[in-house]
């Protein structure tokens, strides 16, 4: 038998990344994505091979979803605030586009 990757390795929080929140390790990629796209009825094998084109493996994409599932309120809480922020961001700066 191989090396064995132990779950815990498969996502990060580094507070100096990305304001902390929860990635796939060594990548880019946010837990909050991935249960996004899963929320949206995707399944692991789509979120691999048609929406991050075999950049991620199985493995980080379960990974985050355990992460996710087991951080549930503070991860939604987190994504909850983005899309508002988000949404505050784009009234402000859509209408200064529309008045002009």
């Amino acid at each position: 038998m191989g090396p064995l990757v132990g779950i815990e390795t498969l996502v990060s929080a580094d507070p100096n990344e990305r304001g902390g929140i929860p990635l796939i390790t060594g990548t880019g990629v946010s837990v909050g994505r991935i249960a996004t796209l899963a929320a949206e009825g995707l399944s692991a094998d789509e979120i691999v091979r048609d929406v991050l084109d075999n950049h991620l493996t199985h493995a980080q994409v379960y990974g985050a979803l355990a992460f996710y599932h087991a951080n549930k309120l503070a991860i939604d809480a987190d994504l909850a605030a983005a899309e508002a922020e988000h949404d505050q961001l784009w009234l402000k700066h859509g209408a200064k586009r529309h008045a002009s």
